[in-house]
């Protein structure tokens, strides 16, 4: 994770139990989005006063369920950290980050825009769920842009195209962020894998059939899904649970099939594992990161990697890792064809959102026939 923090004009002060906000000549209008790059992009074209960029990994490491946001957001600097995503100063960032959200209604408008990838989907529930609870005083003036591409690859023209359609924030928008992110919060996957579901079973209507209504499961239908990315973002993230058989994200398994087939240095498989993915969401490190776990566990599945990369190596550190040639272990090549079991090799011990996967509680998903399976 690389992050340059946009300074803020809106600075917090402590008080004994919590933080504060002081407002000092804050601009009109305010634009929420994924990171910097689409940041600077926005502001570039004007789209606002101030641009604040969200820059969280969520569908990396632990995201519980937590009394407050700064509670949640000392969670994950700790975890970015000591991953080695960033730089020291990344629970600053996000205590300056909060500090803007909460002081929102210093701003006549504020707009959301976020792609349809898993990366921009969570942070998107993430801030869904917040105004759902912390509404602005002007409802109307919360807007949201859900781009169908990337946002750092547009041009001007595009963005300024797009600036064109931003609408208004729904009640059954806010209402199903609020679920979304309750459920990825969860200590189970269980919640996420039911709204998928709901939602992978409904098509998005015909304006002359639109009607307001909720179904069995709460889920808000009318002519057009709201949120019409998150289906496939969360069914995106169900993958990334061990598969039935042989225990395996998608992300692990479809790494070790490009080192099987020649994809072998690390710079290759990052720029290998985006082109198979419908909607790209993991940046180059929480690929990296993926292959150091393979590496490193007691049972290796790939070898021949350098010691573990971060944002902080040198470049030639830096370089003998991505130019490294891989292999698939034997006990690598047992798993990937399915008959050997990683969980019975390697004990799983890393966060899905709220759940925290472990010997004991390691629930897996079924790819083929997309069902859960509760850990035993």
């Amino acid at each position: 994770m690389k992050a340059k923090r946009q300074e803020s004009s809106v600075a917090p002060e402590r008080s004994t139990d919590e933080a504060t906000y002081r407002v000092q000549d804050v601009p009109k209008h305010l634009v929420i989005t994924n990171g910097d790059i689409a940041a600077a992009s926005l502001l570039g074209i004007g789209a606002a006063d101030e641009v604040l960029a969200w820059r969280d990994v969520l569908h990396e490491g632990p995201v519980p369920a937590t009394a407050t946001l700064a509670e949640l957001s000392a969670i994950r600097a700790a975890f970015i950290e000591g991953a080695g995503w960033s730089g020291p100063d990344v629970a600053a960032d996000f205590a300056a980050r909060d500090a803007v959200l909460l002081a929102n209604d210093a701003f006549e408008t504020v707009t959301l825009w976020f792609e349809h990838d898993l990366y921009d989907q969570l942070q998107l529930i993430q801030i869904l769920d917040w105004f759902a609870t912390h509404p602005r005083r002007d409802p109307a003036s919360l807007r949201l842009v859900a781009a169908d591409t990337y946002l750092g690859e547009m041009s001007h023209e595009q963005l300024a195209d797009l600036a064109r359609v931003a609408a208004p924030v729904s009640d059954a928008e806010l209402d199903l962020g609020r679920r979304a992110w309750q459920a990825f919060r969860a200590p189970s996957p269980e919640p996420v894998a039911v709204l998928a579901a709901a939602l992978a079973a409904r098509a998005p209507m015909a304006p002359d059939e639109a009607r307001s209504r909720r179904d069995d499961d709460g889920v808000a239908t009318g002519s057009a899904h709201p949120l019409p990315h998150l289906c496939a973002a969360l069914a995106r993230m169900l993958d990334e649970l061990p598969d039935a058989r042989t225990g395996l994200s998608l992300t692990e398994a479809t790494i070790l099939r490009l080192i099987r087939d020649g994809v072998t240095r690390p710079v290759d498989i990052f720029v290998a594992l985006g082109d198979r993915e419908s909607a790209r969401f993991m940046g180059d490190l929480q690929v990296y990161a993926t292959l150091d776990r393979m590496a490193a566990w007691p049972s290796p599945l790939i070898d021949g990697l350098p010691p573990p990369l971060n944002a902080r190596h040198e470049a030639d550190e830096r370089k003998r890792y991505l130019t490294a040639r891989l292999r698939v272990t034997l006990i690598g090549a047992e798993v990937m064809t399915g008959h050997a079991d990683n969980l019975a090799h390697n004990a799983i011990d890393r966060w899905w959102g709220g759940t925290h996967l472990t010997k004991v509680n390691a629930w897996r998903f079924d790819r083929n026939v997309r069902r859960l399976i509760m850990a035993k």
